[in-house]
C-alpha cells in the first residue's frame, strides 16, 4: 500500500476510444496512446454544462470496471474499445471527496480494516505510510505491517513524537518525491503533527507561519492530493472532472506535467483555456448538447429505458478551432469582454503596423529595457568564456547602437579580464552618431571609429559580428572578414564571433538568412577554425560561430570577392531549392522557410546585380 510499483508491462494496455449513442460529430472519440518510452497523453472535453462531458467521464470509468451488459450505459449503445486490459484507473468522485480527508488520519480510521475498493480511505493510508516511513522518528516503520496490520498503524501514530500539538516534524530529502514536487508548487514545507484524534499534515509557510491541513487552501489540498495518489500508485488511466478547479493557471500546467509523467493516459474534462490551448495537451474534442424540439413526455420511463441525449462532439484540432468553440461559452451580453475584445483588436492592428515596418526596414535595435542579459547574449558571453581569452580591447563591428556593449554589461565581468575596452565601429554614419552618445560603464572604455582607418594595426582579443553579416553586400562582407582577420591575427590568441538568427524572426527587406552550416564552410575554406553553438530562441535557431588560429595571410580583394560571391551564388540555390520543396500543406514554420528563402533570394540578386556578377 505504501508504494505501487509500476510492472514491465508495454504500452498495449491502453483504451484506444469511446463510441456513444445519439453522438453526431466525432464517435468514437479517440484516446491518443503513448509511445514506449515517453511521457504518458493528456485528452480534454471541454463544451458547455449540461453537454455531458462529466457523464461521459462516469461511463468511461463504469466500462473499465468492466460493468455487465445489465448497466443502463451499456445498455444504451455506449462500448469502450481496448488495445488490452487496462491494468489499473481512478476517477475521484469529486475533488473534495480526497481533499476532506487526505491531510488527517485518526486514531480509529488507522484502526479500521481497509480494503483497496475502498478508495479514499485506502488511499489515505497509503499516503500516511509513505510519509511516516520517511520520518527519523519512525526508523523501523515496515510497510507490510502498515498495509495490512490495524494495531500496527495505530502503534505508528503513537511513534511519530509526543502527544504535542505545538510540535512539527518536517519531511526532508528521504520524502517520497511528490512532496518535494509539492513543496515547490506551493512554496512551503510539508510536515505532519499531532492532533487530538491522531495525525495531520502541516505547511510551513514561512517566517515562523504555518497551517494545519484543515487550514489549507482548497488549491493546496486538491493539488496535494493529486500528486501523492499518482506518483504512489501511478494508475494507467486517471479520469478527472474539472482538474483546474482551485488552481491557478501556472499550478494547473505543473500539474498536468506531473500527471503526464505518471499516468499512461489522462482524461479531463475543463472550460479553461489555459488547458484547451495547452501545447502541452495531446488531443482537445468539445461535447455540446444538440438542438431538440418538442414537448416533454406526459410519462416518465424508467432510467434504463430513457432515450440518450443528442450530443455533439468536434476534434479541436488547431487554436482557430479552439478559439470558435470556447467563445461560445462566453454570454454575448458580456459587454465588458466585448469591449475588451475591440481594444484587443485595434491595439493589435497598430502593433501589426509597427512591426512589419520595423521588420521590413532592417533597423539597428538597441538593447532589452530589461535588466536581465537576453538570451543571445548569455550565449555569446558562454562561449567567450569558454575560450578563456584575456582582451585589452573588444571590437564590435557592424555595432548598431551598441546593443551588444549593453548586453552583456548587464552581467559583470563578462571576461576575465577586469579592465577591458570596447572600439565600436558602423557603416552607417547615423549609427556612429548614437555610439557616441553611450556611457560607458565603470571599469570600460569606450571609442567609436569613425571610418575603416581607425581599425588598422588594431589588436583585438574579441571581434564580434553579432547579426549583422546578414544585412550586408559582397563588398561590405570582405572589409568586415578583413578587418576581424587583422585584429585576431595581431592579437595572435584572439577570436571572432559571428552570431546569427537563422531563419530570421522576420522577413527583412535588407537581409539574407544565413545558415550556419553555410557560414561554417565559408569560414573554413579561408583558413580559420571553428567552434560552433546552436540555442533556440523565439521559434527560430540562433548560433554562435567563433573562429580562432587565422590562416597567416587571406587572399588579396579580388580572390576574396570572387570566393564571398560564389557562395553566396551556392547559398542562392539553396534557397531555391528550399522554396521549390515547401509543397502545398504549409505550417508556420513552412512559411517562414518560404519568407526566408524569397528574401534571401532577392537580396542576393539584387547585391550581385549590383556588382555587376
Amino acid at each position: 500500500m505504501v508504494a505501487a510499483s509500476r510492472d514491465a508491462r508495454t504500452f498495449a494496455d491502453m483504451i484506444v476510444s469511446l463510441t456513444m449513442p445519439a453522438t453526431t460529430g466525432v464517435n468514437p472519440i479517440l484516446f491518443p496512446e503513448p509511445k514506449v518510452g515517453s511521457e504518458g497523453t493528456v485528452t480534454i472535453l471541454c463544451g458547455p454544462n449540461g453537454s455531458g462531458k462529466s457523464f461521459i467521464l462516469k461511463t468511461l470509468i463504469n466500462l473499465l470496471n468492466g460493468k455487465d451488459a445489465a448497466m443502463p450505459p451499456l445498455s444504451q449503445g455506449w462500448s469502450l474499445k481496448r488495445s488490452a486490459i487496462v491494468a489499473s484507473h481512478y476517477r475521484p468522485r469529486h475533488h473534495l471527496t480526497a481533499m476532506r480527508s487526505a491531510g488527517v488520519l485518526s486514531r480509529a480510521r488507522a484502526g479500521y480494516v481497509v480494503k483497496p475498493s475502498q478508495q479514499e480511505k485506502y488511499f489515505q493510508l497509503a499516503i500516511f505510510g509513505a510519509l511516516l516511513a520517511a520520518l527519523p522518528q519512525c526508523r523501523r516503520f515496515d510497510p507490510a505491517k502498515w498495509e495490512t496490520d490495524p494495531a500496527y498503524r495505530q502503534s505508528q501514530i503513537d511513534e511519530v513524537g509526543p502527544q504535542d500539538e505545538e510540535l512539527g516534524y518536517w519531511f526532508g530529502t528521504q520524502a517520497p518525491p511528490f512532496v518535494s514536487a509539492f513543496n515547490k508548487a506551493v512554496q512551503g514545507r510539508l510536515g505532519v503533527r499531532h492532533n487530538k484524534n491522531g495525525l495531520e499534515l502541516l505547511l510551513s509557510q514561512g517566517e515562523g507561519a504555518s497551517a494545519p491541513f484543515p487550514n489549507w487552501s482548497d488549491g493546496q489540498k486538491s493539488l496535494f492530493t493529486i500528486f501523492a495518489i499518482t506518483e504512489l500508485f501511478k494508475p494507467e488511466v486517471f479520469v478527472f472532472d474539472e482538474i483546474e478547479n482551485f488552481l491557478h493557471p501556472a499550478l494547473v500546467s505543473g500539474l498536468i506535467s506531473h500527471l503526464k509523467k505518471n499516468c499512461r493516459q489522462t482524461v479531463l474534462s475543463s472550460h479553461h483555456p489555459h488547458l484547451v490551448f495547452g501545447r502541452i495537451i495531446d488531443a482537445v474534442y468539445y461535447v455540446e448538447r444538440a438542438e431538440r424540439v418538442g414537448d416533454p413526455p406526459q410519462r416518465i420511463l424508467k432510467y434504463q429505458a430513457q432515450p440518450a441525449v443528442l450530443r455533439h462532439v468536434s476534434l479541436l484540432s488547431d487554436d482557430r478551432s479552439k478559439l470558435a468553440s470556447i467563445y461560445k461559452l462566453f454570454d454575448v451580453q458580456d459587454a465588458a469582454l466585448l469591449a475588451t475584445g475591440a481594444f484587443v483588436r485595434d491595439a493589435a492592428d497598430l502593433q501589426l503596423h509597427t512591426a512589419v515596418h520595423g521588420h521590413f526596414e532592417c533597423g539597428a535595435v538597441g538593447a532589452n529595457a530589461s535588466p536581465y542579459m537576453d538570451r543571445q547574449s548569455e550565449q555569446i558571453m558562454d562561449l567567450i568564456r569558454s575560450f578563456s581569452p584575456s582582451p585589452n580591447l573588444v571590437v564590435d563591428w557592424g555595432a548598431g547602437v551598441g546593443r551588444s556593449l549593453i548586453e552583456l554589461g548587464k552581467r559583470v565581468p563578462v571576461v576575465a579580464s577586469e579592465h577591458y575596452s570596447w572600439l565600436l565601429y558602423d557603416v552607417s554614419p547615423a549609427n556612429r552618431d548614437a555610439l557616441a552618445k553611450l556611457v560607458p560603464a565603470k571599469g570600460t572604455t569606450i571609442r567609436v571609429a569613425n571610418k575603416r582607418s581607425d581599425l588598422a594595426d588594431i589588436a583585438a582579443g574579441i571581434f564580434l559580428l553579432t547579426n549583422v553579416l546578414h544585412a550586408l553586400d559582397p563588398t561590405t562582407w570582405c572589409e568586415a572578414i578583413e578587418d576581424a582577420w587583422s585584429a585576431v591575427h595581431h592579437d595572435g590568441n584572439g577570436i571572432v564571433l559571428i552570431t546569427e538568427i537563422f531563419p530570421l524572426l522576420a522577413a527583412e527587406s535588407q537581409a539574407i538568412a544565413i545558415p550556419l552550416d553555410w557560414a561554417t564552410k565559408l569560414f573554413r575554406q579561408l583558413g580559420f577554425k571553428t567552434t560552433a553553438h546552436e540555442f533556440p530562441v523565439h521559434g527560430a535557431k540562433s548560433y554562435c560561430l567563433a573562429l580562432s588560429q587565422p590562416p597567416a595571410v587571406l587572399p588579396a580583394r579580388d580572390e576574396l570577392l570572387g570566393l564571398v560571391v560564389e557562395h553566396w551564388k551556392q547559398l542562392s540555390e539553396q534557397f531555391l531549392g528550399d522554396y521549390e520543396g515547401i509543397g502545398s500543406k504549409l505550417g508556420m514554420a513552412d512559411h517562414q522557410r518560404l519568407l526566408n528563402a524569397a528574401f534571401g533570394m532577392a537580396r542576393i540578386a539584387s547585391c550581385l546585380r549590383a556588382h555587376g556578377r
